[in-house]
């Protein structure tokens, strides 16, 4: 899993999902220079919200199959940023490259090696068993790099560059007809 950020123009109410896309991490709209936040709603949250909303600036979202749905619908072309989970590209003749083998090419190499020789047999169990650890090793070596790399930086704070739209939560409101 790869993060990475994108830039692109929410002018309808759905919009595709950018390829390669597993999860988002942060979405916001830039708006006259302020970066809004964007919240998460489950689909049948936007149902239930769609039909008292009409169109502005979208203030949030939900993902049904391989779009972004926004509510409100966009009343005019927004900016959206997004930085998201992604996929690693498949290896090809034209892209011969991704992350893992690059910083750590050690899993493809102990990870081949392990499996090859399962396939195959007649490889002595110490040697299948070396493998198989160095293959393990690689593995936690690529988890610990990236929750590192998740959460390293500077401490928390208070955000400024960041506004919610109000205006919509009462229009998030639920009753419950049980009580």
């Amino acid at each position: 899993m790869v993060e990475s950020d994108s830039s692109f123009s929410i002018n309808a109410e759905t919009v595709a999902l950018p390829s390669g896309f597993l999860q988002v991490r942060d979405l916001f709209i830039l708006s006259g220079g302020t970066k809004y936040a964007l919240t998460y709603m489950t689909p049948p949250q936007m149902d239930q919200i769609k039909g008292s909303s009409t169109s502005g600036m979208p203030v949030a979202y939900t993902i049904i199959g391989d779009n972004f749905r926004f509510a409100p619908t966009p009343d005019s072309t927004y900016t959206g940023t997004l930085n998201y989970y992604k996929s690693f590209d498949a290896l090809s003749d034209s892209n011969t490259t991704n992350y893992i083998l690059t910083n750590h090419p050690a899993i493809y190499l102990y990870g081949s090696l392990y499996h090859a020789a399962n396939f195959l047999g007649g490889v002595e169990p110490a040697r299948l068993q070396q493998w198989q650890g160095m293959y393990t090793t690689a593995l936690e070596r690529l988890e610990r790099n990236d929750r590192e790399d998740q959460f390293s930086g500077s401490p928390l704070q208070i955000r400024s560059d960041v506004t919610v739209a109000s205006s919509f939560q009462d229009t998030t409101k639920v009753t419950n007809n049980n009580t």
